[in-house]
């Protein structure tokens, strides 16, 4: 991703736990790395141990970065796909998670009036 917030290129990186920044002009050899962070007085509410042990064994995990240009806000969205050929039946699951500058990643259900597209 490309943030005009930022003026670098952006990718999530060892299963999103992470993201690389690159600013071609300042530190194009040597990324700026950033560790997300959970915080602990924003769990995601739902997701019991066996709902997290699900999505950890997906056999497709992708994480994309999005920022909005309306609101200058970033958003890690991890998609988990787990697919069952001989059952015939695919599961996808989506976390939405906001990224502030400290990299704290607060999980949301709702982004307001934004729409993201993933291709």
């Amino acid at each position: 991703m490309y943030s005009k917030r930022d003026e670098t290129f952006s990718m999530p990186a060892s299963r999103g736990h992470y993201i690389g920044s690159w600013d071609l002009g300042r530190h194009m050899k040597e990324p700026k790395i950033q560790m997300l962070r959970l915080p602990d007085e924003a769990p995601i509410p739902e997701m019991t141990e066996k709902k997290w042990q699900r999505l950890e064994s997906c056999c497709t995990k992708q994480h994309y970065l999005v920022e909005s240009l309306h609101t200058d806000e970033t958003f890690m969205v991890k998609w988990y796909t787990e697919s069952h050929p001989i059952a015939n039946n695919l599961w996808d699951h989506f976390l939405v998670l906001k990224i502030d500058k400290e990299g704290n990643a607060v999980y949301t259900k709702d982004i307001g009036h934004l729409c993201i597209l993933l291709s």
